[in-house]
């Protein structure tokens, strides 16, 4: 990588990830990006670091499911609040003997994740890293209506979950464990998949920002029972949970 040079690298990033989408004026490649944001909407902006050792392990995850997982991690924030992702800045820090292809591969698994959802990649900084890849995504979405706070939960609401809880944890483990247990090759594939490539409920988000009905939301990253406490804690109220009516995946 370091042979290809920052500006050999750029271009090498632009081919992989195209150019033009709605509302970008300037992409990469300028000082800045020039976005134009949708009138009368609310800017929505998060940002998320992903960091080799601590969120990932290289022995298990490829570049590729690094792009993914630091690009789902911030649509996840963006759908907690019902809102829609646009725009997205990526800043990479990888060691030096990093080969372009694995760069190439990561952009993809990148993009991967963010195209099905229109967001544009306008921006963000490579660098080398002294200590393995160290990733950090910067997300900016919009939405018209409130913002759904984890501060907004009144007592009496109806604590509600979507999907399945239990796959990325119990992939983490598996990958962690360093061997394979004794489960069906179709159980194991889900639940690594589960942990190295999450799926961002966008959609959902947005459906549920929608409704009057629904006061608050939040992302489950840290899990249910953190962030049920972080709802909890922030909006005043306490949470009680059915547990045997819980979706924990099988």
């Amino acid at each position: 990588m370091q042979a290809l040079g920052e500006r050999g690298l750029i271009r090498r990033i632009r081919r992989t990830i195209g150019s033009g989408a709605p509302g970008v004026r300037v992409g990469i490649g300028d000082d800045t990006a020039v976005l134009q944001p949708t009138p009368g909407a609310w800017l929505l902006a998060t940002t998320d670091l992903v960091i080799e050792g601590v969120h990932f392990r290289r022995r298990s995850a490829g570049p590729a499911d690094i792009g993914w997982k630091a690009m789902a991690v911030n649509l996840s924030d963006i759908a907690a609040m019902g809102g829609t992702p646009r725009f997205a800045l990526v800043a990479l820090a990888c060691p030096e003997e990093t080969e372009v292809e694995e760069v190439d591969q990561f952009y993809e698994g990148l993009t991967a994740a963010a195209a099905p959802h229109g967001v544009a990649l306008v921006g963000g900084d490579t660098s080398a890293s002294p200590a393995g890849w160290i990733v950090n995504v910067t997300l900016l979405g919009e939405m018209t209506g409130a913002p759904r706070l984890r501060s907004g939960a009144r007592p009496g609401d109806v604590i509600a979950v979507v999907g399945t809880l239990g796959r990325s944890a119990a992939g983490l483990a598996v990958l962690e464990a360093g061997r394979r247990p004794d489960l069906p090759g179709d159980v194991l594939a889900e639940v690594e998949q589960a942990h190295l490539r999450p799926v961002a409920r966008v959609a959902e988000g947005k459906w549920l920002g929608a409704r009057d009905a629904v006061h608050a939301m939040i992302d489950l990253s840290d899990g249910l029972a953190t962030d049920l406490g972080h709802i909890a804690t922030e909006s005043g109220v306490a949470a009680r949970v059915a547990l045997p009516r819980l979706p924990v995946a099988p």
